[in-house]
């Protein structure tokens, strides 16, 4: 059997639905459940393997988001506006032990917003209530 290393491909089944990322990528948050699952080097087993991938009987839809997150390191703000999926995606949260995710979720819940605003050299974060998008105008309150 081959060593196994940070960029080998991992094909995963989740609820149905196949997904393929790196190894790297699913060890980005050391401390995770995703990270030990997969890691060389830990005794914590992936998963069943069906079909050439590991099972993983969770929500597909969450779980994309989770590899978005996990390859960006942030959490696209859209993901969070849709109420259910941003419910459906804490849970995942607690069970994969992605506590930056759970915090992402804070900052970027339908509610909440942050913006980050450079000039002049420096950068600022804003957390604003409530984002009322107009042409070709964008105001916070």
């Amino acid at each position: 059997m081959s060593e196994m290393t940070l960029n080998d491909v991992v094909c995963l089944n989740v609820g149905g639905t196949r997904f393929e990322t790196t190894r790297q990528t699913l060890m980005r948050y050391p401390y995770s459940m995703l990270a030990r699952m997969f890691d060389p080097e830990s005794n914590l087993q992936p998963g069943i393997m069906k079909d050439g991938a590991y099972f993983m009987d969770r929500e597909p839809d969450a779980f994309k988001c989770i590899l978005s997150f996990l390859r960006y390191g942030k959490l696209n703000p859209a993901f969070a506006q849709d109420k259910a999926l941003a419910s459906q995606l804490e849970m995942e949260a607690d069970y994969f032990q992605l506590t930056e995710l759970k915090e992402e979720l804070k900052v970027c819940s339908a509610d909440n917003f942050s913006i980050l605003v450079k000039g002049g050299g420096k950068e600022r974060l804003f957390k604003v209530a409530k984002l009322n998008v107009k042409q070709d105008s964008l105001v916070a309150r």
